[in-house]
């Protein structure tokens, strides 16, 4: 049983040259996926299927994997959409607290500068003699300190006159209405 193969055929020399003694259709190992019957290519059955469209580009069998080469690239670009939105997300959030945390942080110091008028205003009212409840205003690393005083009742107690005042303090930076606005207010009430 001698085969023949004509390499030279215009489909790449698929199927043999038939000698007398052979009829039966014979598979080239250089081409192990094509199989020729009756001098026509067809694929063997492994889940090889005829693609038009592959056929136009130059290709004449396409695989199922082939076909769905593009659904990687939507699902990353879905990917990268979805984290950019996640990072910018944390990017705000970041910022946000950033600010925040230095709100407080001004809020603290604040309250101390308020504390600072309300000490000044006790100060005025107990230590002076006469004793004076004097309101007035300074500024303290950058906070605007308003200090009122309210002389509130007056009693004798015994033989002595004690007063009571009531000693407001307000420290204040930024402008109203503005993200950076801070103010704090203590009042303290003493008696002499």
């Amino acid at each position: 049983m001698a085969r023949a193969f004509d390499l030279r055929r215009p489909h790449g020399g698929c199927c043999p040259l038939l000698t007398q003694s052979d009829t039966t259709p014979a598979v080239i190992p250089a081409q192990a996926g094509i199989q020729c019957r009756g001098g026509e290519r067809k694929p063997l059955d492994s889940g090889l299927r005829r693609n038009d469209g592959a056929r136009r580009r130059g290709l004449a069998w396409s695989s199922p994997a082939h076909r769905q080469r593009g659904f990687s690239i939507i699902s990353a670009l879905f990917l990268l959409v979805v984290l950019a939105v996640l990072g910018g997300f944390m990017a705000t959030f970041s910022s946000i607290q950033h600010t925040t945390s230095a709100m407080d942080v001004r809020g603290a110091q604040a309250y101390q500068a308020a504390r600072a008028g309300a000490e000044w205003g006790i100060y005025r009212a107990l230590r002076n003699t006469p004793a004076i409840c004097a309101a007035g205003s300074f500024t303290v690393d950058g906070f605007a300190v308003t200090v009122g005083c309210e002389e509130s009742v007056q009693y004798m107690e015994g033989v002595t006159q004690v007063t009571i005042y009531t000693i407001t303090s307000t420290a204040s930076s930024g402008q109203v209405g503005k993200f950076n606005h801070v103010e704090r207010q203590i009042q303290v009430t003493v008696s002499k």
